[in-house]
This record gives C-alpha cells, structure tokens and sequence, in this order.
C-alpha cells in the first residue's frame, strides 16, 4: 500500500474541502433568500399538530362559505376540467392516480362545518386567533374515490350525451359539509376515446390548481401504468397556507392596506353598461359562453407592444379592455374586478387550493392622453394592487361598506382576469404510442355556464395566440349584444396596437354594422 493509499490523496482531501464549503455557502444563501421572501410575504409555514381536527378557513374559503350558506342549493362556484382520453385505457392506473392526489391533497379530503358542531364534538382548544370563525375545515383520513363511470359508446348520440352530461355536472351544486368537494365522471365514447370530467368546487380550488391536478393526474397515471414508483416532491398542505394567512393578517397589517383601499375607492361607483334587461329578484347564476380567438398578426402585435412599454400581455388587454368599458358605458370612471394570484412564495407553487383574492381595479379615462400613456396608467394600478393585495376582499367590503344592493356584488360587476389553465404546458399533449391525455381546449363543450357578475372577461395565452371569452348573464344580456362587443374588442385591440401614439378617442371599434345602426339611430332622433 503507497502513501497516498495510508493517509489519503491530499489533492482530494482539499477537493472535499472546497466541496463542502462551496454546499455550506449555497445552503447559506438558500436560507437567506427564504428569509428575504418570508420578509416580503409576511408568510410563516410552520409545524402543525396532528392532533387538531378541527381547523381554519383562509379568508377566501370562509367567504365562499358564506356565500353558499346565503344561497344553498347553487352552482354558481362549480369549475369544470375536460380531459380527452385516446387510445387504450388503464382503469386501474386511473383509479390509482387519482387515489393517490386524494391522498396527497388534505384539501381534495376537506369539507366545513359550522362552530358550534365542532365545538361540540371536540374538546381541544382552537387556535387563539381563530376563536370568532363560525366555521371549521375537517380533514377526513380516508374518503371514497367520487368517480362514476357512463358508457355512451352504444349511443347513435353519444355526442349530445355528452354535452348533457357536461351541463347536469356544472349544474349540480356541492354541499359543503359533506367531503369530498370535487368529483369525476369518466365517460366512455368508444373503446379507445373517452372523456374525464373533474368538477371541484372553488372552495378547495382554482384556475392554477387545476393546472397542478392535471400535471400530477398526468404524471401519477403514466407511473402506474408503466408500473414505475411515482416520483411526487414533497407538497405543502393548504390548510398550512390558512394558519400562516391567519397569523401574517394582523390588524396592523389589514390596516395599513385598507388606508390605501379606502383612498383608492373614495366615491367609486358601479360600472353601469347599457343591458337589455334590468335586474330582477330572480336574476340568477346562469350565463352564457363566448369567445374569439385574437388572430395571429394582432397577438404577435400586442405582445410586441407589452415589450415595448415593458408590462404584460394581460395588462396591454386590461388597458383595452377598460378603454371598451368606458366607451359602452360613458363613463370616465372605470370600476371592475380581478382575481390576484397569491402564490407569493415557492412552496405555494405546487399547492392545489384557493389562492386568489379579488380585488378592485379603478382607471381614470382621460380620452385625449394616448395608449401609451393610458398602458402606463394601467400598469401602476396593477401594480399598486399587488402591493395591497394581501387584504381580503370580504374584509374590505366588511369595513369600508359600500352602497348594495339586491343581486349586485359590491363595487363591480364586471371582472376581467387571466385564466391560468389556459397554458401551453399544461395543454401540450402527454401522449406514447399507445395512449394520450390532453386537456381540452377552451374548457368544456359546453357553451352554458355559471357566473355570479354581469359579464366575466378571461384572457387566454396559448404561447403563440390569445383567446378572449366572456361568460355574460344571459338575463341581462342577448348574445347578438355580446357578439357586438366582442368584435369590438378586438378592432379596438388592433386599433390600439397599431398606433398606440395616438390618443385614445381616435381609437376604432365599431364596424359596418355598429355604424350602420348608430346612423339608424341618431336618423330617428
């Protein structure tokens, strides 16, 4: 045995030196950069006690609780997936899967009971800061898998079928007492195509959860299939996000937002568009889809004018978007909503919950600034809600008490938001040779839909081209009005990316036929 053999290669020694001081030095700054984002996002994730049954609501949950026990029997908050299953088909390795995320989510496990019940049937203290809820999250350990199974495929009408099926699922309401609150319909169209429905409730869900079942489903079905290991990190569970929500929200820190909200909203009033028909005591959820695609030439436009002024795609849209608003209304001041993401840190990127919270959107039209100056305008309003965007919207409402009425949301009835399913990930095929998964495209067939505002406007970013839909109140509006207002989106989206010098009252929107009859009408008058 040589030297080098007896004491070891001194060269290597120094080797594992360097090593383990360069992993010392990155786990140092791992930990400095969690520190600097727990700083910023004021979140704290920290051990809980697994013994607690009985737990919080984050604020956003508890709202939506409160909702539906106001209005029981509703489906206004039902999400559909459509996913199209080709080729041959592992029912086992479904099942399996899905098992599997039920297992892995507490929250796909979670139903909410009122105070007094869980009082009553637990003797261990609440959290301190959550002794005044009404309601309680209840995480069942073992729940039934809610999946049934229609075979349409002897059907000469399996298409039709399909679509009823579609609608009875996005019709039928959850009770929220009652786990799970999401469930699967697998439908059979033939032996080698079959359709996968998951309906969840938006109190356990939303638009980037969808996203992250769909990546998991995908991946947990292939393994199973192929009889591989499931290869799944490590996820935090929302319930851990609700604590540390519940804890970080402070009275000093609602507070210090609410200054910039009650500033911000001083005298705002409703957007008030022109309606075919007037609200009623039995205006409903019930609306109606549609849609356009932006075509290829404007998109590549709009993205190259976000990059110019340095904004987003979804705030070069918003921009147009408040500028149609203000151009069907008359009004200067433009008052909508839309739903901010709050995955403020990495842990919450995997997370299937709610993690959204509205919030208000105000813009001043001044109509002889141009685009560019109105994009920037829109930009800092983005911007500043961001910043304030901590603060939950039914806290807000609860503590600047605006003006309501019957069936109208306070502040705005009107949103404008991005769907975060629509994405060019999670719509890339998951395919072999034998089999394929794909969401479909634009949701579901179905062209009904539930909404709780007059009209919801949602941008779609497919990586090369957008979409834009709106789901409107069919009891308020006639589709002809919306097909209208869509085509006059979208000339004023080609308007304003084709000169966005100019100043926006020169921008064009209307068509032949919109000023065909604004010449009828100002000839009658």
């Amino acid at each position: 045995m040589d030297n080098d053999q007896k004491i070891g290669n001194p060269d290597d020694a120094r080797q594992k030196r360097e090593l383990l001081k360069r992993l010392l030095l990155e786990e140092n700054q791992r930990k400095q950069a969690k520190t600097a984002a727990d700083s910023r996002t004021g979140l704290r994730f920290r051990e809980r006690s697994g013994k607690q049954k009985f737990l919080p609501l984050s604020f956003g949950q508890e709202a939506l609780w409160f909702i539906d026990r106001a209005n029981p029997g509703k489906a206004g908050y039902n999400s559909l997936l459509a996913l199209e299953l080709k080729g041959e088909l592992d029912r086992a390795a479904l099942y399996k899967a899905f098992a599997l995320l039920q297992q892995r989510h507490e929250v796909l496990r979670t139903c909410f009971v009122e105070t007094d019940a869980a009082v009553a049937g637990n003797s261990e203290a609440l959290l301190a800061s959550e002794d005044n809820a009404q309601v309680r999250a209840v995480v069942r350990e073992q729940q039934e898998l809610p999946i049934i199974e229609l075979d349409f495929s002897q059907s000469g009408d399996a298409y039709n079928q399909l679509e009823t099926a579609l609608q009875r699922e996005a019709d039928t309401p959850f009770d929220l007492s009652q786990a799970p609150l999401y469930r699967v319909s697998l439908i059979k169209l033939s032996d080698a195509d079959h359709r996968l429905i998951l309906t969840v409730h938006h109190i356990i869900s939303d638009g980037w959860s969808t996203g992250v079942l769909y990546a998991e489903l995908c991946a947990a079905y292939r393994a199973f299939a192929a009889g591989e290991r499931v290869a799944l990190p490590p996820v935090l569970q929302y319930i851990d996000y609700a604590i540390a929500q519940r804890e970080f929200l402070t009275r000093e820190v609602l507070e210090k937002q609410l200054d910039y909200w009650r500033q911000h909203l001083a005298d705002a009033s409703q957007l008030a568009l022109p309606r075919d028909r007037g609200y009623s005591a039995g205006t409903d959820y019930v609306g109606i889809s549609k849609g356009r695609v932006i075509p290829g030439d404007l998109s590549k436009a709009i993205r190259a004018l976000s990059r110019q002024q340095g904004t987003t795609v979804f705030v070069t849209v918003l921009a147009a978007f408040n500028l149609l608003m203000h151009r069907y209304s008359g009004q200067a001041d433009i008052v909508i909503g839309t739903p901010l993401m709050v995955r403020s840190t990495p842990e919450l990127e995997k997370v299937i919950g709610l993690l959204i919270n509205m919030v208000v959107l105000r813009t001043q039209v001044q109509p002889d600034i141009s685009f560019e100056s109105f994009l920037k305008s829109n930009r800092k309003t983005m911007l500043d809600a961001h910043d304030n965007g901590d603060l939950p919207f039914d806290y807000l409402v609860r503590e600047l008490q605006p003006h309501r009425e019957t069936n109208i949301n306070p502040y705005f009835q009107v949103v404008f938001a991005q769907d975060m399913v629509a994405s060019p990930v999670l719509h890339r095929q998951q395919k072999d040779e034998k089999f394929s998964i794909q969401m479909q495209a634009g949701g579901i067939a179905s062209q009904s839909k539930a909404t709780r505002f007059d009209i919801e406007a949602y941008l779609r970013d497919w990586g090369d081209d957008l979409s834009i839909e709106f789901i409107f109140n069919k009891q308020l509006f006639d589709e002809s009005t919306v097909d209208r207002m869509l085509d006059s989106f979208i000339r004023l989206l080609a308007s304003a990316a084709a000169a966005p010098e100019r100043p926006i009252s020169e921008l064009s929107m209307l068509g032949s036929e919109e000023r065909h009859l604004l010449l009828e009408e100002w000839t009658r008058t």
